[in-house]
């Protein structure tokens, strides 16, 4: 491990500082997370934080961990889906307040908008990058479906989403709507 990676973004969540970073493949991908910085967030001292880790490294979602080297040392990050199940997890069994997780999805947000800037939102470089991001780690996000029907129109030098919602009565398109 010899590149130093700096974050990408360094978010507030629930008043405590949370470092993302890009993904370690370099490939599209939502916004790494620092497992530490997280766990801090949930109030876990320092014993229970590395008794989570054990448990993160040796179960269901052990190759989603890496390692990586930072001017703080050496800090261990995982992906999106990894933070969306922790915080659910722990607002659930109501080891952590509600509105954190409300508080990680800005964070990690404004983590995305750093990873996308430059694309020129509705391009295809823009759409390329967020399909293929979206649909890394869960084939049917409900996202990949907005963007299928995505109409993106340009007016006054500006890029916009339009979005068509049938009404109930109609139909749905395609196959599953045929008469």
């Amino acid at each position: 491990m010899s590149n130093v990676v700096s974050p990408i973004h360094v978010g507030t969540v629930n008043g405590m500082r949370v470092r993302f970073y890009q993904s370690p493949d370099g490939k599209p991908d939502q916004p790494w997370h620092s497992v530490d910085d997280l766990q801090s967030v949930f109030g876990l001292n320092r014993a229970t934080r590395r008794l989570m880790m054990g448990e993160f490294r040796n179960g269901k979602f052990k190759h989603d961990f890496r390692t990586i080297a930072t001017a703080d040392g050496l800090v261990t990050i995982a992906p999106h889906h990894v933070a969306q199940g922790s915080i659910g997890a722990m607002e659930h069994t109501g080891g952590i307040p509600k509105g954190i997780f409300e508080s990680y999805v800005t964070a990690s947000s404004e983590a995305m908008g750093k990873l996308i800037d430059g694309l020129g939102f509705g391009s295809p470089a823009w759409v390329a990058f967020m399909r293929e991001a979206l649909s890394r780690n869960n084939e049917s996000h409900p996202m990949l479906a907005v963007l299928d029907e995505a109409n993106f129109i340009q007016r006054e030098g500006e890029t916009f989403l339009r979005i068509t919602v049938p009404a109930d009565d109609e139909p749905p398109a395609g196959p599953e709507g045929a008469a």
